[in-house]
């Protein structure tokens, strides 16, 4: 992926196929930054981990 900035302006222009969209949650999941972003992005991942989409370390540690 491109760096943060253009994925965010990417994503918020609704320029991302549904493929991109799970790469790139999944990529602010692994690196933390989700915290950093505001709420709708917090319970957008929240919702693609639910949904079996993205998953936490933690989740990824399990399946080793």
């Amino acid at each position: 992926m491109n760096n943060l900035v253009d994925d965010i302006m990417r994503y918020e222009q609704g320029l991302m196929e549904d493929e991109e969209i799970i790469e790139f949650f999944q990529m602010l999941i692994d690196t933390n930054k989700i915290y950093s972003l505001q709420g709708s992005y917090q319970r957008t991942a929240a919702y693609l981990i639910e949904s079996g989409y993205c998953v936490t370390r933690y989740e990824e540690e399990e399946y080793e």
